[in-house]
């Protein structure tokens, strides 16, 4: 319920205030996954994830029913949760609890939308054979397949 409520509020915030895109290009998440475990953070593939399925929303939601897109808000809150959980633990402050994720689960949104927004004006459709999209769609399940098991 915490991670649904906390969703909701990020959701709204990211959909309606999305800042500016980031320019670094992103590495498809199956690749990033691979390095070895102290080049990586424990928080990232989570707010990579809910950055993911935010621009699915943001960019592609018309696509979806009301069920489908209240499961992918649910889902996206739940890896946002989860990743400020973890940075939470590892430098703890008074911020709340959204501030932790939000910046880079906005950022991390708007360039999976360019990318989307891209293949669609591009092929008419917002995956196309775009790789890093379909890949990250994969993990992303993969990941919360996992994170439902915990």
């Amino acid at each position: 319920m915490k991670a649904t409520i906390f969703g909701l509020v990020l959701a709204s915030a990211l959909i309606w205030g999305s800042s500016s895109a980031v320019s670094e290009e992103l590495q498809p998440l199956s690749q990033w996954l691979k390095r070895p475990a102290n080049q990586q953070d424990p928080s990232y593939s989570f707010v990579r994830c809910a950055g993911y399925y935010m621009a699915i929303i943001k960019y592609a939601g018309a696509r979806l029913s009301n069920e489908e897109k209240a499961r992918v808000v649910e889902v996206t809150a739940e890896l946002a949760f989860a990743a400020a959980e973890i940075r939470r633990a590892k430098a703890p402050s008074t911020l709340p609890l959204k501030e932790y994720v939000a910046g880079d689960v906005s950022r991390t949104a708007d360039e999976y939308g360019m990318r989307m927004q891209s293949n669609y004006s591009l092929f008419g459709d917002v995956a196309a054979d775009d790789s890093l999209i379909t890949g990250d769609g994969q993990a992303c399940k993969e990941i919360v397949k996992e994170l439902a098991r915990r």
